[in-house]
């Protein structure tokens, strides 16, 4: 009986049907579980074992299925009945086939008795020198993970068998060796050794692979490099080894030199944090050169990626010579970007010169930043003028409101009025920013200057800037209180409610609705009203609208508008349109109606 299972999934296996073959390999496990373990490793790994070669859809099922058979073979004792099925699958062409087999024996790596652990390394040293290159590109995943649970001369054969790959003659095994390398050294720098004469032995192992991989004759190979170099460094600094980490920082400014653009901009991407890892490690290994250097790289992709980390690398400069080298060495370079051809180059500039001015000071940006801020905030490329507008409060800190007001606040108020649809983006970025703004000028000036406008908002074409407006006035009348709300918005509301536009009324009931989330018993008081008018609209979108406002209003009505309320949601429910009677009903019982 015991043959039964196995005999009807190898009749639906053989079915020409590659869907009827599908669902027979999803049943595998089930059918595990019933042969029982003994007839489990006996005999359906030896049926299994002759469906390898079917459509690579089975086999990507196969091999997921076979990410929980170790239990089911009778677990991590006969773990390895698995690894002769799963040494096919890693060799098989297709990629995602060879990953998840790949994913299935590390599993196996981690749970293998030390008595079995012969078995694995066995298949190491096959696959490593395997004829078709598929399995020496699957091995190397496979190295970081059994690396620990091997003796030291294991050790030492286990790195001697990845160097193999790094010095494959196939492009592609060289490629996954150098791209898994980050775990193995991981692996190798971590590890426990008997003592330090062995340990500086693997550790000199492990960078004279990382040297292989940076002299690679291939850039696709020298790419991944900066994640291995990044892991090693992290822990070198941890052990205290200063020649390890001496000779990544020579690795990296290799790199950082590298003759092919893709390198340069992976090391120019690293510029964020990895420069202050070096320093932290010694003070001498200075990047300043590099930076430069990179700021100033003829490819645009590198100065894109440079230009994202002007500001994290000056404020990764010691601070008793920061102001200096920014000022004298730095800023002289990165002012040129202003007129870089790359637009996105620009951009990045604009969003990082705020960096700059806090770390030149008042007296310096008013003179030399803010005149770059002023002509940047008029470009034609609205990715630059945004970033420069969303800055204003950092700019608001090193120089003050004052300058601001006189130079780039009548810029924002210009670009905010321009109506122009390409620009709403600008607009947008103005207009979240407006609580900004009041928050720093105060009520009086934010009056004077940009009420208006903000209120102007309220009658944008664009549905996005109207929405956005709404959220910008209740942030605002949070910060300036119901009664600026009265005296300033109510009219403008008012107006919006009684438009023969529907689309200037559902305006009116979303910052209705965006007012009442402040849960401020004035400020209902003050919106009701229009609420309860805009409850009698003749348009089913106006109605429903109003009932989810009333939603919202659960514990915030007053006494004296109840019954109103109340009558308004009443005469909703009976409305002829469904989705006004849904929404009033799921109002009305919100409200205990």
């Amino acid at each position: 009986m015991a043959d039964q299972p196995v005999a009807m999934l190898a009749a639906e296996i053989r079915n020409d049907d590659v869907q009827m073959r599908l669902k027979a390999i999803k049943r595998i496990s089930t059918i595990a579980l019933a042969l029982g373990p003994e007839k489990t490793r006996t005999d359906l790994l030896k049926f299994m074992k002759e469906i390898v070669y079917d459509e690579d859809e089975i086999l990507l099922k196969l091999a997921e299925e076979l990410s929980c058979f170790i239990p089911l073979v009778g677990g991590p004792n006969y773990a390895h009945t698995l690894l002769e099925l799963l040494e096919v699958l890693v060799a098989i062409e297709e990629t995602v086939v060879r990953d998840k087999a790949v994913e299935v024996l590390n599993k196996i790596a981690e749970v293998l008795p030390k008595d079995k652990l012969d078995e694995y390394l066995a298949l190491i040293r096959r696959l490593s020198i395997g004829e078709w290159f598929t399995a020496r590109v699957s091995v190397a995943a496979m190295f970081a993970t059994v690396y620990k649970r091997f003796s030291v001369p294991i050790q030492d054969e286990l790195r001697t068998l990845y160097k193999s790959l790094i010095d494959d003659d196939t492009p592609m095994v060289r490629r996954a060796a150098a791209a898994q390398y980050k775990h193995f050294a991981e692996s190798i720098v971590t590890n426990s050794y008997p003592n330090t004469e062995i340990e500086q032995v693997a550790i000199t192992d492990g960078l004279s692979m990382l040297k292989m991989i940076i002299h690679d004759d291939q850039d696709s190979v020298r790419l991944q490099t900066l994640k291995p170099l990044a892991t090693m460094l992290e822990l070198t600094i941890k052990k205290n080894l200063q020649t390890s980490t001496q000779a990544l920082f020579d690795f990296y400014v290799k790199l950082a030199e590298d003759q092919s653009w893709r390198v340069r901009r992976e090391v120019a991407s690293t510029f964020g944090g990895l420069p202050a890892k070096f320093v932290k490690a010694n003070p001498e290994h200075n990047l300043l050169h590099i930076f430069l250097q990179l700021l100033k790289d003829p490819e645009a992709e590198v100065r894109i990626r440079i230009s994202e980390n002007i500001g994290d690398y000056c404020n990764q400069i010691n601070e008793s010579s920061r102001r200096t080298v920014v000022l004298d060495t730095i800023f002289p370079v990165v002012k040129n970007y202003m007129q870089d051809a790359c637009e996105q180059v620009k951009a990045n500039f604009a969003d990082n010169l705020v960096h700059i001015a806090k770390i030149v000071g008042k007296e310096t940006s008013l003179n030399e930043i803010m005149p770059i801020a002023l002509v940047l905030v008029k470009d034609d490329l609205s990715d630059v003028r945004q970033n420069i507008i969303k800055n204003l409060q950092g700019y608001d800190e090193v120089i003050g409101i004052e300058p601001l007001l006189t130079t780039v606040l009548p810029v924002i108020i210009e670009l905010a009025k321009d109506a122009k649809p390409p620009k709403w983006r600008v607009r947008m970025t103005i207009i979240e920013i407006f609580p900004v703004l009041a928050e720093q000028l105060g009520k009086e000036v934010f009056n004077d200057k940009l009420t208006d406008i903000v209120l102007q908002c309220m009658n944008d074409n664009v549905c996005a800037i109207r929405d956005a407006t709404c959220v910008a006035i209740m942030k605002i009348s949070k910060k300036f209180g119901p009664e600026w709300l009265r005296v300033q918005v109510i009219a403008k509301l008012t107006d919006l409610s009684t438009n023969g536009c529907y689309l200037k009324r559902i305006t009116a009931l979303k910052l209705i609705a965006q007012l009442v989330t402040m849960k401020d018993s004035k400020v209902t008081a003050i919106v009701l009203p229009i609420l309860n008018q805009l409850a009698n609209d003749s348009v089913p979108n106006v109605k429903f609208n109003v009932a989810l406002v009333y939603k919202k209003l659960q514990g915030q009505i007053p006494s004296a508008e109840k019954s109103e309320v109340k009558k308004n949601l009443e005469s909703l429910a009976g409305d002829n349109d469904s989705d006004v009677k849904f929404y009033a009903n799921e109002a009305k019982a919100v409200l205990g109606y």
